[in-house]
């Protein structure tokens, strides 16, 4: 609702919260993601991407997604200060090959 109304100046520090706190609640294998963008660089960019696509009358829109999509990506890491979660090993879960619990359900 903010972009929407400051006609899009605040998209990239709509983005970047969004961004912070999806990663905050997300875990790749057991180990949680960090958000390390900031709202300037992305804006500098933003002007960048806006300036490039009056110039070219909209044709460069086409590469500001993925190019958003993009720095997303490069910014987004493990974080490495905290441990992982444990996981469970789906493996050792399942009875091998031959054994008489094979097909059974466990009560």
């Amino acid at each position: 609702m903010i972009t929407v109304a400051t006609f899009g100046i605040c998209y990239p520090f709509a983005l970047v919260l969004r961004e912070r706190w999806r990663a905050k609640h997300s875990y790749i294998d057991g180990f949680p993601l960090v958000f390390t963008g900031s709202a300037t660089a992305l804006f500098l960019n933003w002007l960048k991407w806006l300036l490039l696509s009056i110039i070219t009358f909209g044709i460069y829109l086409f590469w500001v997604m993925p190019r958003i999509q993009s720095w997303k990506w490069e910014h987004t890491t493990f974080d490495s200060s905290r441990q992982p979660l444990p996981l469970t090993d789906v493996v050792a879960a399942v009875p091998p090959m031959g054994s008489p619990y094979r097909g059974q359900l466990a009560h």
